[in-house]
């Protein structure tokens, strides 16, 4: 399922950039910004603890669900951590790299797309509790898991760019280094092109909006 999805996001992101692009080009009014998430820049102070919280949510189920894909593929984790920062958390897991290494196409590919997977579920879920129960939740809890949804989705789209060291940059150049020759060369193409593609939307989104604070 990780992997179909891998296909499914980099097409979508694929669509959406381009489309955002052309749009700069000859619709100007009807593009869409595209911006960096800094904080006290593009995240107001006072958006700031929500970001924090909800980030810390979205990158420890990313790191868990890694580990636990390398368990069921039978790679050792070398070591995990909580990382305890103010108000929020996250978490670091660092599989067996020769373990990881030796072991067939499929199963890292499994596990790189693992991450995005369950960020990608985590947004579904959180606008199937919104549908269901939107009008029920408190002020606190809407904001918080509106910020969930937003990462969650954001996360799970750009993790899956073809741009290494990404998810999607390293299962690219697994599959393309185990079943094509020369894949080193296509697979800089790949990250480069849509390096420039990320980029254009950057620069073009400062130029007509400049920075937009959430």
């Amino acid at each position: 399922m990780g992997i179909a999805a891998s296909f499914g996001e980099i097409a979508f992101m694929t669509y959406l950039l381009f489309l955002n692009l052309y749009r700069f080009l000859f619709i100007p009014e009807r593009a869409s910004p595209v911006m960096p998430l800094i904080p006290g820049v593009t995240i107001r102070f006072e958006s700031l603890p929500w970001f924090l919280a909800a980030a810390g949510v979205v990158i420890l189920t990313h790191e868990l669900s890694h580990g636990f894909q390398c368990v069921v593929e039978g790679i050792p984790v070398r070591s995990s951590a909580l990382l305890l920062a103010v108000v929020t958390f996250g978490g670091a897991v660092e599989p067996d790299e020769e373990a990881l290494e030796a072991s067939g196409m499929m199963s890292k590919m499994r596990i790189f797309a693992a991450g995005s997977l369950v960020n990608l579920a985590t947004g579904l879920l959180v606008i199937l509790i919104f549908g269901l129960f939107g009008g029920f939740l408190p002020a606190v809890a809407s904001v918080f898991l509106h910020w969930v949804y937003f990462l969650s989705i954001n996360l799970a789209l750009v993790n899956m760019l073809p741009v290494y060291p990404l998810d999607g940059g390293q299962m690219l150049r697994t599959y393309l280094t185990s079943t094509q020759k020369g894949g080193r060369a296509l697979e800089q193409v790949a990250m480069y092109g849509f390096i420039a593609l990320m980029a254009s939307n950057l620069v073009l989104s400062l130029i007509r909006f400049g920075l937009i604070p959430l």
